[in-house]
């Protein structure tokens, strides 16, 4: 059964594919030798592919997927060399009025809410909060907050393993 999006989640898919697409495109840009997975990561937000994925689950489940990927390829972005960083950051602020420091800070500001809270309330969160985990153990893999964070993943692994 194919399953349709409704007007704010299509806008939110057309905005995730066009800021992943440039993402990708500008890091690997200069790289002919990996072709097939760099196609790989751009099929993730091809219309057949949205279509394939609404044929078996929610919007909202595909979407979720999305928004990982969307954190994910923007943590491998935060890490390219300055001068790269530099121009993607020029190219993503012409076209959409933000750049990857701007998803940071909005990434550093949802993960010290969860903290707040005191826990993981689903997938998505579980994913931020496995980003910041990995982010800082290679800053400093003693950190405090390390151990904060991984209370929180452990505890909503407790509770929602199947």
């Amino acid at each position: 059964m194919k399953r349709k999006m409704n007007a704010h989640q299509e806008a939110e898919f057309l905005f995730l594919r066009k800021w992943c697409v440039a993402v990708i495109d500008a890091i690997y840009s200069h790289n002919t030798t990996h072709t097939e997975l760099i196609n790989l990561r751009k099929q993730a937000f091809e219309e057949e592919t949205k279509a394939k994925y609404l044929e078996q689950a929610t919007p909202g489940t595909y979407l979720k997927g999305l928004r990982q990927a969307y954190n994910e390829i923007n943590a491998i972005a935060l890490n390219a060399p300055d001068q790269l960083l530099k121009e993607l950051n020029n190219t993503l602020f012409t076209e959409f009025g933000k750049d990857l420091s701007t998803c940071s800070s909005d990434m550093s500001s949802g993960v010290e809410q969860i903290i707040n809270r005191g826990k993981i309330i689903n997938d998505e969160e579980f994913g931020l909060i496995e980003q910041k985990v990995s982010d800082i153990s290679q800053i400093d893999a003693n950190s405090s907050k390390i151990q904060t964070l991984n209370k929180l993943l452990a505890t909503y692994y407790l509770l929602n393993r199947e």
